[in-house]
């Protein structure tokens, strides 16, 4: 990666994905987003109604995914990360946004991004 598309993962702990899963798996979203927001700041992405990915950075998930008017289920990915590589995130898609500058088609450079977020949390990537 360049420099402004760093990879946050060297200072900061992910939220375990056996947690995540299991509590996903369980329909726990409490749990779920407990043990996210226990990470501080995430990067996230996220699959709307619409079809789009949001890409925003949270350090109170539980709050955003009501504000933004997704679910658990619409979670496609998350890494560690604060506002400064978020905005990283942002320059690298910029070609590929729908509106704001947080929303974006689910372009194959996209989902290249999500599927990073994937890899690190040990799921299998996903396909345009």
């Amino acid at each position: 990666m360049s420099d402004d598309t760093h990879s946050p993962y060297d200072t900061h702990k992910a939220p375990s994905q056996a947690h995540w899963s299991s509590a996903t798996r369980n329909n726990d979203a409490t749990e779920a987003l407990r043990i996210v927001n226990l990470a501080g700041p995430i990067i996230y992405a996220a699959r709307t109604r619409d079809g789009l990915i949001k890409i925003g950075v949270s350090a109170h998930m539980d709050t955003r995914l009501r504000q933004i008017g997704v679910t658990n289920d619409d979670i496609l990915g998350f890494m560690p990360g604060d506002r400064a590589a978020e905005l990283a995130i942002h320059r690298r898609l910029r070609a590929h946004r729908h509106h704001g500058r947080e929303w974006y088609y689910p372009t194959p450079e996209v989902l290249a991004v999500v599927n990073e977020m994937r890899t690190a949390m040990g799921l299998e990537p996903i396909a345009a």
